[in-house]
């Protein structure tokens, strides 16, 4: 009977086996790397020769349709995830957006803002109709939240803006914006947002008026823009004319009425609107006017309150605006005509009348 091998020998033993195996595994590496992946490979090929159908799921895009004309509509959520079953060489080359999630909105009423659930129906529009009939479609979101907008307007004035600074010794007028106003069209929400329109206007040189279209800007109450709104129109002209600085001064207007009424009519009150007016002019021209007249009104046969449209007389050196600085010609005249009734006339008094005369020795 053999005596059993000591610890070293048993060391010894096992190191040896390492190295054989170790130089056998190195023997002829390149081959044995490639018998595994052959083998890797074979096993797929096996693997989908006995699974020849397969399951992916694919984002899918919500498409609407029969949607109502010039609403806007919005889905919670935009997109959902869709299950497809079917053959290997069909479901393998379909990618995200290929299949579609249809929504209807036949018969779909939109008088306002509204929010309805509405059913999804999926479909592969990339495939052939013989193609389609292999895959099994399964929508994981079977209905979607659906917000319809539908349009309304609102009609808004266009301030400019320009700069503040002409050059020395000259100003810029009041500006005039064509048109005035413009209509804001879009969801409600957006529309209602719309606090102010602006166009920045600026000069094409410097020192020089401003005369040009410029696009406007609609801004919210804090001069945010707000998207997603069509203006009609995009664009208007902004003519702000730069005029000699003069100097100036306020003075009232004088009303030149130089008769009154037949009787039994009378002139009771008359008012101007405006009452005042801006001249300018030369300094030396200004001190020598205190009021500005009107042309002369007749009201020697009215018989009732009237308003007339009158001519201011304004001498050719002096320039006249009104409040808002604006070039001005004439005022609306209030002419208020009362009748007088006539003192009623006093009825004579009688006289009293005389006691008889006593007769003598009566």
């Amino acid at each position: 009977m053999p005596s059993p091998l000591t610890s070293q020998e048993v060391k010894r033993t096992s190191v040896s086996l390492w190295r054989s195996l170790l130089r056998k595994v190195r023997a002829n590496f390149p081959l044995k790397l490639i018998s595994l992946a052959s083998a890797i490979v074979l096993y797929f090929y096996v693997q989908s020769e006995r699974n020849p159908m397969i399951a992916r799921t694919l984002v899918a895009t919500i498409s609407k349709i029969n949607a109502p004309i010039d609403v806007e509509i919005e889905t919670e959520p935009q997109q959902v995830l869709v299950n497809i079953t079917g053959s290997r060489q069909i479901v393998e080359r379909l990618k995200d957006g290929d299949v579609r999630a249809m929504l209807d909105l036949k018969g779909v009423i939109a008088n306002d803002v509204r929010t309805v659930s509405l059913p999804l129906n999926a479909t592969i529009p990339a495939l052939s109709e013989e193609m389609r009939h292999e895959v099994v479609i399964e929508l994981q979101t079977l209905r979607v939240k659906v917000t319809l907008y539908p349009p309304v307007t609102r009609t808004l004035s266009v301030h400019a803006n320009y700069p503040k600074e002409p050059p020395a010794g000259f100003k810029y007028g009041q500006p005039e914006v064509r048109p005035g106003n413009v209509k804001i069209s879009g969801r409600a929400d957006f529309v209602n947002s719309v606090d102010h329109l602006v166009v920045n206007a600026a000069p094409n040189d410097t020192g020089a008026k401003i005369e040009g279209e410029f696009s406007i800007l609609a801004l919210d109450k804090k001069d945010n823009p707000v998207e997603g709104v069509t203006l009609n129109p995009a664009r208007v002209r902004v003519y702000v004319q730069l005029v000699e600085d003069l100097p100036s001064k306020i003075i009232p207007i004088s009303p030149e009425i130089p008769d009154q009424p037949l009787p039994p009519y009378s002139l009771s009150d008359i008012t101007s609107t405006p009452q005042q007016v801006k001249i300018m002019g030369r300094p030396g021209r200004l001190e020598q006017i205190s009021t500005l007249k009107t042309e002369v009104v007749s009201v020697r046969d009215m018989t009732q309150t009237q308003v007339l449209i009158v001519n201011l007389i304004i001498p050719p050196d002096i320039t006249v605006r009104d409040a808002s600085d604006k070039p001005v010609t004439t005022i609306k005249l209030r002419i208020e005509i009362q009748k007088t009734e006539p003192e009623p006339t006093p009825k004579a008094t009688p006289a009293p009348a005389r006691p008889p005369e006593k007769k003598n020795g009566g």
